[in-house]
């Protein structure tokens, strides 16, 4: 079979498509640069030609057969809720709700790569129709990205059922604020886990890992359009696994319950007063021996690659970025390569092995080096990344909630779309379920 070139295998994955008067794949992997020009196409002064974008949301072939048990026929998905941002700008975000025919369509745009989100929750009478079997479902999701020219553009995008899951990545907290010591403080960021399942969760021996940022960004050494592991099917590329201690049961984590892994488990308001007080962070990351040791929070200790940002553990400061939990493996039998970009080693996670994954965009306005790489990953893994890294920003990113049961318990939503799961919102809540 001859490979896929990347803009078929974007098409494929994330069933978009761009037109003028008719559909044509979309191009290009990276997100470029604002080039809107107010002379028009014709660059002669003029105003700026507006265009319309009509998005279809369709189902994804794989949940067809219970999209039908829903009533939902015809491979589309009335009644999605379809939001809309033109990539690098924070005021365009538009949202709308798909017709019957699972359409909607948005006008006066300006011309641009825009990102589309779909999402349709499930009401629990629409849960209970799909069978005990179904139970932990929650809602449709999904997206992708669409080039608007004028004077139109459509494009459609296939959602798909996501599940409750068992331990899901439910707050990332990526602050680093000046202080006397460090231009920026990358110590006191954290990452908190919950139990979004009925059962307990034993953490014990559980992976978290970051996948690599060299495969993030537009680097010359290494483009984007070299989709050879990026947009691996057979699993994630890390240069660095940290490990959770235990032996099999003796870090259990109750249905609901949330627990805070500390790059460093100590008061960092001596450093700057916005930031936080870790010092009872459930875990911290162990890194060298410069780094110091709270004998109170159990260490994670690293599994494999760099110690992260200056020996202390991961360093969440920088999007893009892509963070995973997994289920525990023997490294040594992981697939290796250098990637051709640096002298450190990096290995293949495999896909089966994987609990939860966070892909995370820049933020609008917030500027980087190089253009970023869409997708970060394969739509297997995320169906789009959420445009909110933003480490000057005191805020944190926290996982929406997607219903509160009768006992009061919160279930987090897990459409496996990171920019309809995550949130970003004013004050970080280490350990506490929203």
């Amino acid at each position: 079979m001859a490979a896929l070139s990347l803009s078929a295998l974007l098409a494929a994955g994330l069933g978009l498509t761009a037109c003028r008067q008719d559909a044509t794949e979309i191009t290009g992997a990276k997100t470029p640069g604002d080039t809107t020009s107010t002379g028009g196409n014709s660059g002669g002064g003029g105003p700026v030609q507006r265009a319309t974008l009509t998005v279809t949301v369709g189902v994804a072939p794989e949940d067809t057969a219970l999209a039908r048990t829903l009533g939902l026929a015809g491979g589309v998905l009335p009644g999605a809720e379809v939001t809309i941002a033109r990539q690098g700008t924070a005021s365009s975000r538009q949202t709308a709700t798909a017709d019957a025919a699972g359409v909607v369509t948005f006008g006066q745009l300006l011309p641009g790569v825009y990102s589309v989100s779909v999402q349709r929750s499930l009401t629990a009478a629409e849960v209970a129709r799909l069978g005990a079997e179904n139970a932990d479902v929650t809602a449709f999701g999904g997206g992708g990205e669409v080039l608007v020219e004028a004077p139109a553009a459509s494009g459609r995008v296939e959602a798909v059922l996501g599940r409750r899951g068992s331990l899901v990545i439910s707050e990332v907290y990526e602050y680093a604020p000046p202080t006397a010591q460090f231009g920026g403080h990358p110590y006191g960021t954290f990452v908190e886990l919950v139990n979004n399942a009925d059962t307990v969760v034993y953490l014990d021996g559980k992976v978290l890992a970051k996948g690599l940022p060299q495969l993030n960004l537009d680097f010359p050494n290494h483009p984007c359009a070299d989709p050879k592991y990026r947009m691996d099917t057979r699993g994630l590329w890390t240069g660095e696994m940290w490990q959770l201690p235990g032996s099999g049961r003796q870090y259990p984590l109750a249905p609901g319950k949330a627990v805070v892994l500390a790059t460093d488990a100590m008061d960092h308001r001596v450093f700057n007063p916005g930031l936080l007080d870790l010092s009872r962070a459930d875990f911290e990351f162990l890194g060298t021996a410069e780094d110091v040791d709270n004998p109170f929070a159990p260490n994670i200790p690293s599994l494999a690659g760099t110690r992260g940002s200056g020996g202390h553990g991961p360093d969440f400061r920088f999007a893009p970025q892509v963070v995973f939990i997994a289920e525990p493996v023997d490294v040594a039998t992981l697939p290796q390569d250098r990637l051709g970009l640096t002298d450190l080693p990096f290995w293949r996670y495999p896909r089966e092995r994987l609990i939860d994954v966070y892909a995370e965009g820049v933020a609008p306005g917030t500027s980087t080096l190089y253009p970023e790489c869409v997708p970060l990953v394969h739509p297997i893994y995320d169906r789009q990344r959420a445009p909110l890294g933003d480490y000057t920003s005191s805020g944190s990113v926290r996982r929406r909630v997607f219903a509160v049961q009768a006992d009061g318990r919160v279930v987090l939503q897990h459409t496996r779309t990171s920019a309809r799961d995550f949130e970003r919102v004013p004050t970080p809540t280490p350990g506490q379920v929203p």
